[in-house]
């Protein structure tokens, strides 16, 4: 009989955690029925219950080499659950302390041994940031780097499903991965664009980065200007480096705290401020929507009045990385592949799918946001345009100063003086 209520309980605490990644009106109704005195670790529990990186991604390839999935892969808490990730900062180096996030994966990626057991090309000493890069590393660093813009030095990962672990209640009835491409020191957020990679196909991306770089004579113009905020100009409580994904998240991790007391499992928060509960989710879930409606009008009755702030003022970063990117997909036939190959697999309900992440080409330019015209170079171009079309010069400037206020002055003194002679002259004539 107790084993049977250890169950009942255990499914309880499950059911509790797995509310936060289900669909609205699932979790809706079904938070009600759970006992608001159940308060389990969502990050941990989902953790637990998800699938283990060696099985969703046996095997994995990356500059050339082949590694199994663990060994690259982080577990890491977004808005839509626990997910793999691939060569992204740590929680340390994104956040300004750690323990501002509720789950931070133990079994982190050591870069010094990442080509482990092969020869490393070198130690890592130095660091990265978006606005210097690399510095002091070399080929092997931490995030790490590629070469080469092939599918041959690609990321690619073999992943593989079950239909018996699909679900088709919690979730909508799309079932697949969700691949996510951001700068290594932006948390992912699963509400922007994302590569649907479906069971049982085969997916190629094209990865062509777009990076923007900005001079330091725009901060002699305001972030309103220029539209993009210097990296030591926008301070944020919880992240280190500013960027716009980053910013969005702190302000709604601020907004659903204002508003609830609390903070989904996935967002930053204080360390005295607790993860909601299920009992909790309808209130963020309306916290959320309450927010991006406030911005939604805040950027509509900008547009007509310049005056108007808009709440949290997320620009983009004047120094960014994003990435465009280009697919291609097939139908991939993993049955035939196994016999193809003379293998037998276990499974009958097994199900794979096939991703490669590569660069498009060798080089990427680069673009440079920088002023056109200082006032330096306006000075220079009215004076240029004034010698071209009326001819004049420096000292023709100091003769028209001089003919239009000394000699004109002097004109004026000798034309008083001579009439004052000429009266004087007149009235000795009559006398």
């Amino acid at each position: 009989m107790s084993s049977g209520v250890h169950h009942a309980a255990a499914l309880i605490l499950n059911l509790a955690a797995t509310l936060h990644i289900c669909d609205t009106q699932v979790a809706e109704s079904f938070a009600p029925f759970v006992p608001k005195d159940i308060l389990p670790d969502v990050s941990q529990t989902l953790v637990d219950l998800s699938i283990t990186k060696n099985e969703t991604g046996p095997f994995c390839k990356w500059n050339g080499r082949f590694y199994f999935c663990d060994k690259i892969f982080n577990f890491v808490p977004t808005d839509e659950g626990i997910c793999y990730q691939f060569n992204g900062l740590q929680a340390k180096d994104i956040y300004r302390d750690e323990r501002f996030v509720s789950y931070r994966d133990p079994e982190i990626v050591d870069f010094n041994n990442y080509f482990d057991p092969l020869p490393k090309y070198n130690n890592i000493s130095g660091n990265w940031s978006l606005d210097d890069g690399y510095i002091d590393q070399g080929y092997n660093s931490y995030p790490q780097r590629t070469a080469f813009s092939s599918v041959r030095n690609a990321f690619f990962a073999f992943l593989q499903g079950y239909e018996h672990n699909f679900d088709y209640a919690c979730r909508s009835f799309r079932q697949g991965y969700k691949v996510f491409l951001n700068s290594p020191e932006s948390v992912p957020l699963t509400m922007g664009n994302y590569i649907l990679v479906p069971h049982g196909d085969e997916v190629m991306v094209s990865v062509l980065p777009q990076y923007v770089v900005s001079t330091e004579n725009l901060h002699d113009f305001s972030p309103e200007k220029r539209q993009c905020f210097f990296n030591d100009e926008r301070y944020l409580r919880f992240f280190r480096a500013y960027s716009q994904s980053n910013c969005q998240t702190e302000c709604l991790a601020n907004f659903t705290i204002s508003k609830c007391g609390c903070a989904k499992f996935w967002m930053p928060k204080p360390l005295d401020v607790p993860v909601c509960g299920a009992a909790d989710i309808m209130c963020y879930n309306k916290a959320q929507d309450e927010l991006n409606l406030i911005l939604q009008n805040q950027t509509m009755q900008k547009t007509m009045d310049a005056n108007v702030k808009i709440m949290c003022d997320c620009m983009p970063a004047c120094t960014s990385l994003e990435y465009n990117f280009e697919i291609s997909r097939s139908h991939y036939n993993l049955e035939k592949t196994i016999r193809a190959f003379r293998e037998v697999y276990e499974h009958s309900d097994f199900m794979g799918s096939r991703l490669s992440v590569y660069f498009k080409e060798h080089q990427f330019t680069a673009i440079k946001r920088t002023v056109i015209f200082s006032i330096t170079t306006l000075i220079a171009n009215c004076g240029g345009i004034f010698g071209l079309f009326m001819g004049i010069s420096g000292l023709s400037i100091i003769e028209l100063a001089y003919f239009f206020s000394v000699r004109l002055f002097d004109n004026l003194r000798k034309r008083r003086m001579s009439k004052k002679k000429l009266l004087q002259q007149e009235e000795e004539h009559e006398n």
